[in-house]
């Protein structure tokens, strides 16, 4: 996806509310992994442990100092890596966290598609009510023109058996040196191409008015604490619900509905299909960090090290306690 999407959608990667709801619907709340997830979750922790993959790397960049045209804004994918007391606990986590990534990215890109077409479909309308507006307009006034012609040429007959090649001119205003038939075809003409558009019109409008039917009800579903599987599900549930009863043989309606079957099967390949692990999560087969017999080592000697430390400032202490000790001094009576 494009650096400035991931961008936008970036706070909710962090935010441990959709994490919450990501959990409970993967029924993941009570998981021993999840919670330490949820615990650590922040923009630190997945900065650290999410790394994000681009095109080229800072190594890349060596080779890449004489290229002109921009470096590619792409984000191809996550290297996740985390650490457990056990094998397959760091595997665990390492699964949570990229699917989590996944749903999260699909619900930001879904919500976001969703409110921008349906603010598409809105606007669309009213500049479709525009036009028709227009149109209309036009075609009351070729109308009103083409009956005024019709007068002029019962009125006078003579005007129209001339030899209408003499008459034609190029001038903007030529039209008025025409003969009157000669002017209502042109009018006609006219007429039946304002008609054309308003039916294109009309058309457009139908199927703008379809579609935003159904994208503003999925606007006000995406509004509610979803995650992104739940959200895709609700968006297919109600685009069957929407064209149940409609029509799907005629070519009108089922242009709108393949329109919103590419957007779902758009979201389905992008983060269904295509987003994946490449590579594990695999079984870590041996610890990092330090092997036993150093770990060993280095404890022993930081314990020693301690030792040594406690004794020296329980000495110090005591001869501290020495010098603050009040003198006392013998008093002989001779009797």
């Amino acid at each position: 996806m494009q650096l400035t999407e991931y961008n936008a959608a970036k706070a909710a990667l962090v935010d441990n509310r959709t994490f919450q709801r990501f959990l409970v619907a993967n029924k993941l709340e009570h998981d021993r992994d999840a919670v330490y997830l949820s615990n650590e979750l922040s923009e630190q922790f997945l900065q650290k442990n999410a790394s994000a993959i681009f095109p080229y790397s800072k190594d890349d960049l060596r080779y890449l100092n004489g290229i002109k045209t921009p470096l590619d804004p792409n984000l191809l994918g996550f290297s996740i890596s985390l650490t457990s007391e056990l094998p397959a606990s760091a595997q665990a986590r390492v699964k949570i966290l990229g699917d989590f990534i996944k749903d999260t990215l699909l619900q930001q890109t879904l919500m976001s598609t969703v409110r921008d077409k349906a603010g598409a479909a809105l606007q669309r309308k009213q500049e479709i009510d525009n036009q028709l507006i227009q149109q209309k307009l036009k075609l009351s006034v070729a109308l009103e023109k083409q009956k005024a012609l019709q007068q002029i040429a019962a009125q006078y007959p003579q005007a129209s058996k001339g030899d209408a090649r003499q008459l034609l001119s190029n001038a903007a205003d030529g039209a008025r040196y025409l003969s009157p038939v000669v002017q209502l075809v042109g009018v006609a003409s006219g007429i039946a191409d304002i008609k054309a558009r308003i039916h294109t019109l009309e058309r457009d409008a139908a199927q703008n008015a379809l579609s935003y039917a159904f994208y503003a009800r999925v606007e006000a579903i995406s509004r509610q604490p979803l995650t992104g599987a739940a959200m895709l599900a609700a968006f297919l549930a109600d685009q069957k619900d929407t064209f149940k009863t409609q029509d799907l043989t005629n070519d009108q309606v089922r242009e709108v509905f393949n329109d919103i079957s590419l957007t779902a099967d758009r979201m389905k390949a992008m983060y269904l299909q295509k987003a994946r692990f490449i590579s594990g999560p695999t079984l870590p087969d041996h610890r990092s960090g330090p092997g036993m017999p150093v770990l060993l080592v280095l404890s022993l000697m930081l314990g020693g090290a301690a030792a040594c430390v406690v004794v020296l400032l329980l000495d110090a202490l005591m001869q501290s306690a020495e010098y603050n000790a009040p003198a006392r001094h013998l008093t002989r009576v001779a009797a």
